[in-house]
């Protein structure tokens, strides 16, 4: 349903207008009890907790937004998730805690994996089944079951109501209800959470509220082939939109549905529409939280203008203001790197709970023959350990500069962040220029 600090949410509607059931008056009366402490009768206005909301501030977007999400755990959503990856593109996947490590779905490293490889895990019920019949199962079901998946190391923001709430007070149809105490719940818990209108526009089920600048728009795509997700897309872009596409992965390949082929034939697709500068694909809670505006660099804009080499190991800083990715690669200046570890580009910074997927990327190309890029991104802890490091290798050739990038998941254990951009090693001389981190 959006952000769920919106402007302007006040106790409008009172916790009456919903039915209530059995027993819920009495809980929210006592404060002495779990649940009653938990609804907590006095504490409008509500926002979310500065911890689960900061990683999301400051998010820009000048172009149309697409999302890719896929419910409910199952297994083959690992393979999606590593396709998404490979193309340099970024999921939201949907959690129910009951099925997590059952046969036919995730493991609990899978989603770490998953995570690592900057998708967004977000809860999605205990047990994805019908409407909670009182507070304490509500609180169970979106509470206490994401709590679980928090223990598990997995960052939980986002709270994506299952489809099977289609009617009474836990159904999240209404942007008045995030005033009653069933709102208050995901307020205080989550960064941002999703509910449907289901009469919505007719080109799908639209989230509430509409809080991006375009618009937001949800569809389930699990029918028509690539030409029918295409078109939703085409028209995303026409009119500046924000689309999350839904595919819930155990239909690929059932009788009358998409395939994998299908699936993956999309994700190339979009990853060309990507590139054409004609689309971002961001995660759900990125995307709701999304400003108008030039994407921002993390790495302060170095285009390299001045520099035609740069030393061995060089910690290299540049402030500067709106990212120019022309303005380097067109004047002829680059950073020239030699081949290993010895000679790359450095750039450090704070991470700790200020980010969750960032895409690093820098145009690249051969000095004076073909070779392989790198960009090698290491985190450290707290106490300066480093963690395991992550690297992509790129083939770039000599006359044609080269996008390369990548993604990657920013844990809470992380107190910064190192990327190198350099040459493979043993490989010939690389040109690098206008490197950035953008959050997606």
């Amino acid at each position: 349903m959006g952000i769920l600090d919106a402007p302007g949410l006040t106790k409008a509607v009172a916790d009456a207008t919903y039915a209530t059931p059995a027993g819920v008056a009495a809980d929210i009366a006592n404060p002495g009890s779990t649940i009653g402490a938990a609804l907590a009768v006095d504490f409008t206005p509500v926002v979310p907790p500065a911890k689960l909301v900061a990683p999301y501030q400051a998010i820009y977007s000048d172009l149309p937004i697409v999302v890719l999400r896929l419910d409910d755990n199952r297994e083959i959503d690992l393979t999606l998730a590593t396709e998404m990856f490979n193309r340099n593109l970024v999921g939201s996947f949907a959690v129910n805690n009951a099925r997590l490590n059952t046969t036919g779905y995730l493991t609990t490293a899978n989603l770490l994996a998953m995570q690592r490889q900057g998708h967004e895990i977000m809860a999605h019920s205990r047990t994805h089944g019908a409407n909670p019949a009182s507070a304490a199962e509500y609180y169970d079901e979106v509470v206490t079951a994401a709590d679980e998946l928090r223990a598990l190391g997995l960052q939980i923001q986002c709270f994506t109501q299952p489809g099977t709430w289609s009617s009474g007070p836990y159904w999240m149809d209404d942007l008045a209800k995030l005033d009653t105490y069933q709102g208050k719940i995901l307020r205080k818990n989550f960064a941002a959470s999703q509910g449907y209108i289901k009469d919505g526009p007719v080109d799908g089920m639209r989230d509430i509220p509409t809080v991006s600048h375009w618009g937001a728009n949800h569809i389930t795509w699990e029918t028509g082939g690539v030409a029918a997700v295409q078109a939703q897309v085409e028209k995303t872009i026409s009119r500046k939109g924000n689309l999350e596409i839904l595919t819930h992965a155990n239909t690929l390949g059932t009788a009358g549905n998409n395939t994998v082929a299908d699936y993956t034939d999309f994700l190339t697709w979009l990853a060309a529409q990507r590139d054409a500068g004609r689309l971002r694909v961001m995660t759900a809670t990125a995307a709701l939280y999304a400003q108008p505006g030039q994407a921002r660099n993390l790495l302060s804009d170095p285009s390299f203008e001045t520099f035609a080499t740069a030393p061995a190991n060089t910690l290299w800083t540049r402030p500067g203001t709106a990212h120019a990715p022309e303005a380097g690669r067109l004047s002829g200046n680059s950073v020239r790197l030699t081949a290993g570890t010895g000679s790359t580009i450095r750039h450090d910074f704070a991470a700790g709970q200020t980010l969750r997927s960032v895409e690093v990327s820098g145009w690249a190309k051969g000095h004076t023959a073909a070779t392989t890029a790198r960009i090698l991104v290491t985190p450290y802890n707290a106490s300066n350990q480093q963690q395991t490091s992550y690297s992509k290798l790129f083939p770039v050739p000599a006359d044609t500069w080269t996008h390369c990038r990548f993604n990657i998941g920013i844990q809470p254990d992380y107190a910064r962040v190192r990327f190198d951009f350099g040459a493979n090693t043993g490989a010939a001389d690389v040109l690098w220029d206008d490197v950035a981190a953008t959050r997606i």
